[in-house]
């Protein structure tokens, strides 16, 4: 059966410190996504689909003094494997938003998008509460020349985090007798 979600993610700032340059990245997202259930000899199948709008900022400070935002709506895919009745291995490709700054350039910062590959495991804690673990990688361009200092660094990162479910639809239902089938 098919179902949509929406979800918010709060972006908090990310410094990387480059000799008397500071560096700050955030990004905060409102995530759009539609969900699959496969039957059959494929029911333990769950993809997803969806988009991201994000807003992006980078600000270098220091020796100099520059910015850029940029708000940017991007496409996402993944799937879920229920590997037992608590657990599930997950996976997802995404567009997400890439940062270019390079210090001894005289142009500001650039916001771009970039692939994003994370892969991990939820564990139901509850039928409403999950824990995600996964592991993610910003994947390079094939053939892009490998820039040195910042711009350099590889975008990847380790998330530990929680979920809990809404069922909103079914609140509005007893509260306002909307949303009731």
């Amino acid at each position: 059966m098919p179902a949509w979600a929406i979800a918010f993610r709060l972006g908090v700032p990310r410094r990387q410190q480059f000799g008397a340059t500071a560096v700050d990245e955030k990004v905060t997202d409102l995530y759009l996504v539609g969900r699959l259930r496969l039957w059959g000899p494929l029911r333990a199948l769950t993809l997803h689909g969806g988009a991201r709008i994000s807003c992006a900022r980078i600000t270098i400070g220091g020796d100099q003094d520059l910015a850029a935002a940029r708000a940017v709506v991007l496409p996402a895919g993944g799937w879920e494997i229920a590997t037992g009745p608590q657990t599930q291995l997950v996976g997802e490709l995404a567009l997400v938003p890439r940062f270019a700054f390079e210090p001894a350039a005289p142009a500001p910062p650039r916001i771009t998008s970039g692939l994003l590959g994370r892969l991990g495991v939820r564990w139901f804690l509850q039928p409403t509460v999950s824990i995600d673990a996964s592991l993610g990688y910003q994947l390079e361009v094939p053939g892009a020349r490998r820039p040195a200092g910042p711009a350099a660094i590889v975008q990847w990162d380790i998330r530990l985090g929680a979920e809990v479910f809404v069922p909103w639809g079914a609140l509005a239902c007893r509260v306002a007798g909307v949303f009731c089938e």
